[in-house]
């Protein structure tokens, strides 16, 4: 017999089960979780078998801004689905999913959406099983960057965010961020550590990588009027570094401002976009697949949607 109830970020069954599935440790788990939930209210819940955690499916509740829309759009956003690797094969995805897209119905949520690293691909076999569709792939890019850029640098960069700093949310799809919402993302990740560029153009969020010994950073976020006039001053800031990455859709505003800045090499990895299908969805044609694409403030248009 089995049983189902809520999970709370405190539990330590919960992290006990993520560190399993996902090679981490207890105690990482349980500051990511503490992170997330602090973050987005979160909908979260755990099947149970002879008394012990197997599965466990949870959702952050966030906000989409779609253009002609007065408010906000709620969303699930899916994140760290588990499953015990003894017990997976057995239909628990779908046993804990169900009550977590009941409470988001009930709460409005319009829709529910993921995304799926290299180790998750091998779900989307079944995502129509489970209420999702696969709606297409987020490409990385690398890009060289220029011997010299015309434009200003960001006069502010640090290891942290304001949480007063305004966001600038264009004319398109993409997950809402107030100066606080960004600022916890930045500055409270248990594990990552960004660094923040900011001034008149608006704001960037990347992170070092290094690649054959190349270091560069990884573009993660950018909020401005202009993202060319941003992403010039960006590149601008850059000193010493070769090459630059980022992920996002291939018909998306953000790589069509830096293609015109940089030349760009698309790499044979990516993530995929789901779209749950079972969720209160708004008259709006095409909306629900481009809101897929988004992802850490990487926006892009519905044109995008019809790539997956």
């Amino acid at each position: 017999m089995y049983d189902l109830r809520p999970l709370r970020p405190d539990d330590a069954a919960w992290a006990d089960l993520l560190a399993r599935a996902f090679d981490r440790t207890p105690t990482a788990m349980h500051a990511l979780l503490a992170y997330l939930h602090a973050w987005y209210p979160m909908v979260a819940c755990g099947g149970w078998e002879d008394g012990r955690l197997v599965a466990a499916y949870s959702c952050l509740l966030r906000p989409l801004h779609v253009p002609g829309l007065p408010d906000p759009v709620p969303v699930g956003m899916s994140i760290n689905m588990a499953v015990h690797p003894e017990h997976r094969g057995r239909g628990w995805v779908k046993r804990v999913a169900a009550p977590v897209y009941a409470q988001l119905a009930a709460r409005g949520t319009a829709a529910g959406v993921g995304f799926s690293n290299a180790a998750g691909m091998r779900v989307d076999r079944h995502s129509n099983s489970y209420g999702y569709q696969v709606v297409g792939r987020l490409p990385v890019f690398v890009g060289r960057v220029p011997r010299s850029t015309q434009g200003d640098p960001l006069p502010h960069c640090a290891s942290s965010l304001p949480p007063d700093l305004p966001v600038h949310h264009p004319d398109q799809i993409a997950f809402m961020h107030t100066g606080a919402s960004l600022a916890h993302q930045v500055n409270n990740h248990p594990s990552r550590r960004y660094r923040v560029l900011w001034g008149p153009p608006g704001i960037i969020v990347d992170r070092p990588f290094t690649w054959n010994g190349i270091t560069g950073p990884v573009l993660r976020a950018a909020y401005g009027p202009d993202l060319r006039v941003l992403l010039r001053s960006w590149l601008a800031s850059l000193d010493g570094e070769r090459l630059i990455r980022t992920m996002a859709a291939p018909h998306s505003t953000l790589i069509a401002a830096l293609r015109e800045l940089v030349p760009l090499v698309r790499l044979p990895v990516s993530r995929r976009g789901r779209c749950a299908r079972s969720m209160n969805w708004p008259s709006i044609r095409g909306w629900r697949r481009a809101a897929c694409w988004s992802i850490w403030g990487m926006r892009c248009s519905c044109r995008a949607a019809r790539c997956g």
